[in-house]
């Protein structure tokens, strides 16, 4: 399908290389680009998109063993198979902006790629994280944007004659592993800390798919398996881990998986396993029904509530329309996010200052420390 006349401003193009190669313009498919080589080079060109690039270079990139003139050519023609696409989806539009030495990409054509998105947004979240004390955190928002990072980045483009295209696409690889371990790290103890084993071991084996050497996450595995009383599955995983390093690292098992087999060992023997202590408090209100949609809601709130400066928020709308779901939703995202917990008092009913001040303070009562927030 073609749709003719459309300006430059109004052009969307949305690029997914999570595992894929799919690139849409103004939400139709582009038309499927035959030269693996043109692909590379249209995927290089949009996630590079903010940087200008010669001709020259990217030549001696895409095709280094042929002659300067031949690789110029070659250039040429993989523009034109990109361009060829382009035109046979919408009719029309420019989406190169380019000179005879120089190319880039239309500025005025919004570009989004799932990647760039994703390393943005990650790299924000950990340096709220590690800039903050425990005074809540943007968890579903993390949660949200490491769902999008599913698969290796451009898994079935490869070009063996083609080294620096090659080292290039495994530094961005590597980057992009790096921003996954961080980020599911965060949602593993985060799992952790609220006893949610099943969603724990999901994360550890994520993490174990991009990191398989880590001792520590095999520990933990371990350790979430045995929380669930699964004591064969942790050993299996045990035996797999050693092998795992044997094989491929030559090494032997370190002390944190020597623990755990004597965890393992202690399960077995009597069926007892050490509880870990889980910091999630139990005074939310509960609900029939699962909550869902307001992601936008939640993840405004989450920032707000986990910013320091935000000492008091308020829900406001008509009756009926879900505010104290919302609330209760949202604290129960941050429980265990707030070093002194998180609490959920009803005030309806509360006519004076004073009811009001007392409602409020009564469940701290118990509480051997006031919450700081």
């Amino acid at each position: 399908m073609t749709l003719k006349q459309i300006e430059s401003h109004e052009l969307t193009l949305k690029a997914n290389f999570f595992g894929d190669f799919s690139i849409s313009i103004n939400g139709y498919p582009l038309v499927e680009i035959s030269s693996q080589k043109a692909r590379g080079l249209f995927a290089y060109l949009l996630l590079e998109k903010n940087q200008l690039k010669t001709r020259s270079s990217l030549a001696s990139i895409f095709w280094p063993d042929v002659p300067d003139q031949t690789a110029l050519h070659n250039l040429r023609q993989a523009l034109t198979t990109i361009k060829k696409a382009i035109s046979e989806t919408i009719e029309d539009v420019e989406i190169f902006s380019s000179d005879r030495d120089t190319l880039a990409l239309n500025e005025n054509v919004d570009i989004q790629v799932d990647i760039l998105a994703f390393e943005n947004t990650i790299q924000i979240l950990l340096d709220r994280h590690n800039g903050q004390s425990a005074c809540g955190f943007p968890i579903y928002q993390l949660k949200k944007t490491m769902s999008f990072a599913n698969g290796e980045i451009l898994p079935l483009l490869t070009f063996p004659d083609s080294d620096l295209f090659e080292d290039w696409l495994i530094l961005k690889r590597e980057k992009n592993n790096r921003l996954k371990v961080s980020g599911y790290s965060i949602l593993l103890k985060y799992f952790e800390s609220r006893g949610e084993w099943g969603k724990a071991r999901k994360i550890a084996e994520d993490l174990l798919t991009i990191a398989p050497w880590d001792e520590d996450i095999h520990t933990r595995l371990i350790r979430i398996l045995l929380q669930s009383s699964q004591a064969n599955a942790a050993l299996s995983h045990y035996h797999s881990a050693v092998r795992y390093l044997k094989s491929s690292l030559d090494l032997e098992p370190g002390l944190l998986l020597q623990n755990a087999y004597t965890d393992i060992q202690k399960f077995l023997s009597s069926g007892i396993i050490q509880k870990s202590w889980i910091r999630l408090l139990k005074n939310l209100p509960g609900y029939a029904t699962p909550f869902v949609g307001r992601d936008n809601e939640l993840i405004v709130l989450e920032n707000w509530i986990s910013n320091a400066h935000h000492q008091v928020i308020t829900i406001t709308g008509p009756g009926g329309c879900g505010k104290t779901r919302l609330a209760v939703e949202l604290a129960n995202l941050q429980n265990t996010l707030f070093k002194d917990g998180v609490y959920f008092v009803s005030i309806e009913g509360c006519l004076t200052l004073e009811h009001l001040c007392l409602t409020i303070m009564s469940p701290l009562k118990s509480s051997t420390t006031m919450p700081s927030r």
